[in-house]
């Protein structure tokens, strides 16, 4: 909002953040709650309290705690004008800025706590923040420091990768069994005595005789070995007799080395005879050698030839700084640097990124923001109020 300072002979086509068509919009879904904006100050802001400008892209933040009734975890809550990846929506100006500086003229700020509306879809004003002036149908990318809004052709560098070597995620030899273990519930703990094959881990749904339908870990509680036997806390109060056979959802990947690369959490994997699945928390390890839960239930002797999607990326020279979510391009190959692996951070060292089609590559530069789905719809230069729309062309 801003206080009225002067009247111009011709009336601004829009402020940042308002609508610039009448065609259909999407809000962002949220949990219980949200969203609100959140704790970080906005990058370039001398405010002495955080929150989430109006105008921009923004991040949404999901919430970490479990709902021990439900077993599930809400949905996102804040939202904050950084983050990593793509980001979450836009937000709309509505008159929710509030001016809490004295004397303070306008504000595009909304302070921390108050809502805040997401829009996934729309056409909106928003200011060019790039060096080049836009032109209709141009791909728009987002700064991950602070949400704004820049045509690709001049979207900033991050990085410049002089040396690089990017190989497959290559498992090299590994095993996938499913998740049967014996134990009893009694209230809301589970109590394992042996592991027959696989592991436990949270959010996995457990079948068995007696077993309440829709029970799932919340977390472990006791146990020297992830996944292994030990106690656990399960959503749904019950009693279970003690040498009970039960079944765990997903499966359990055994890594005993890598060929190349690193398993993380998150990450795909497929080939090899396994079933496409998703690597999930829960497991002992850290990329290498290890145990890590899988989504979707399998069995298979010798995962030897699964792959991991995208591929390891080794920097041995850079300028600049690798931030996770920047959009990596390595010769004609454009990605997403989804995780840092190890070395210093931004700097020398591995890293995990989305493209495997970079296996390969030698070189390339990281951007300083991310790829968005939004396009300019009209010519704009440097400053200007430029409409942007998640609508493609065509």
């Amino acid at each position: 909002m801003n206080f009225q300072q002067q009247v111009n002979q011709f009336p601004a086509p829009a402020v940042a953040g308002d609508f610039a068509s009448a065609n259909p919009r999407a809000t962002v879904l949220a949990g219980p709650g949200g969203l609100v904006a959140g704790s970080n100050i906005p990058q370039g802001l001398t405010s002495s309290i955080g929150g989430v400008l109006v105008g921009r892209f923004a991040w949404a933040s999901p919430a970490t705690a479990i709902n021990s009734v439900s077993g599930e975890i809400d949905g996102m809550q804040t939202v904050n004008s950084n983050g990593s990846g793509a980001p979450t929506g836009f937000v709309h100006r509505e008159q929710q800025g509030l001016i809490t500086v004295f004397l303070q003229a306008s504000t595009q700020l909304v302070p921390q706590g108050l809502p805040v509306v997401l829009h996934s879809e729309g056409d909106f004003w928003a200011v060019n923040d790039g060096a080049a002036a836009s032109y209709v149908g141009e791909p728009i990318y987002a700064i991950n420091a602070n949400g704004k809004i820049v045509p690709s052709a001049s979207v900033p560098a991050d990085a410049t990768l002089t040396t690089i070597t990017v190989v497959a995620n290559d498992l090299n030899v590994s095993a996938i069994a499913p998740n049967v273990f014996v134990g009893g519930i009694s209230g809301t703990t589970l109590t394992v005595a042996s592991v027959t094959t696989g592991g436990l881990y949270a959010n996995q749904t457990l079948t068995g005789t007696n077993v309440a339908a829709g029970t799932t870990i919340v977390r472990q509680l006791t146990g020297a070995t992830p996944g292994g036997a030990g106690t656990y806390l399960v959503n749904i109060s019950q009693t279970v007799a003690t040498g009970t056979n039960i079944t765990g959802s997903g499966s359990w990947l055994t890594v005993t080395s890598m060929t190349n690369g690193v398993i993380l959490v998150g990450m795909a994997i497929s080939g090899g005879g396994v079933t496409a699945a998703t690597v999930l928390a829960g497991g002992s390890g850290t990329g290498g050698a290890g145990t890590y839960p899988l989504s979707v239930a399998q069995t298979v002797a010798d995962a030897s030839g699964a792959t991991g999607n995208g591929a390891y990326m080794n920097v041995t020279a850079v300028t600049g700084t690798i931030n996770v979510g920047d959009t990596l391009t390595t010769g004609a190959h454009v990605g997403t640097v989804l995780a840092q692996v190890s070395g210093t951070p931004g700097g020398i060292g591995a890293y995990w990124i989305s493209n495997a089609a970079a296996v390969g590559d030698t070189s390339g530069s990281v951007a300083a923001g991310t790829l968005t789905k939004w396009v300019a719809m009209s010519v704009a230069a440097p400053g200007e109020l430029m409409k942007i729309s998640s609508y493609p062309l065509g």
